[in-house]
């Protein structure tokens, strides 16, 4: 059996690696809980996550960075992290990774929100306020 070569880049350098890059990174995220209940039908989910995860790879903010795999020329997998410092990324970038969001799940932006407050934010800040606390 012959083995593969795989190289790592540091970075993506054009629009369709950006895309390739994305597809990949869907892949990955496809049948994660919190994106299963954000859009259920498998074909808008897999398209809502190639749309959220370019976003999120061209919006990472100065201290973002991307590494890349390829195998036999094309990108087979992706890792994006954002360095000490660099979160949160600046309003610029905040705001382009929302339209982001916004667009990618269109066909149910009002489920964005509340899947969001449901599997991030804490139980206190919900409306739950610990006892002594409510008015």
């Amino acid at each position: 059996m012959a083995s593969r070569a795989h190289e790592v880049h540091d970075g993506l350098t054009g629009r369709s690696d950006i895309d390739d890059a994305a597809v990949v990174a869907a892949r990955a995220f496809q049948t994660d809980p919190f994106f299963e209940h954000l859009a259920p039908p498998s074909m808008l989910r897999a398209r809502g996550l190639a749309l959220y995860m370019r976003a999120a790879l061209k919006n990472a903010g100065p201290k973002g960075r991307i590494l890349s795999v390829l195998a036999e020329g094309r990108i087979c997998g992706v890792a994006l992290w954002v360095g000490p410092g660099g979160y949160p990324p600046p309003a610029r970038n905040q705001v382009a990774q929302l339209v982001g969001m916004v667009h990618a799940f269109a066909p149910r932006p009002r489920m964005a929100p509340k899947a969001y407050r449901r599997s991030v934010l804490p139980r206190a800040r919900r409306g739950s306020a610990p006892s002594g606390q409510r008015s």
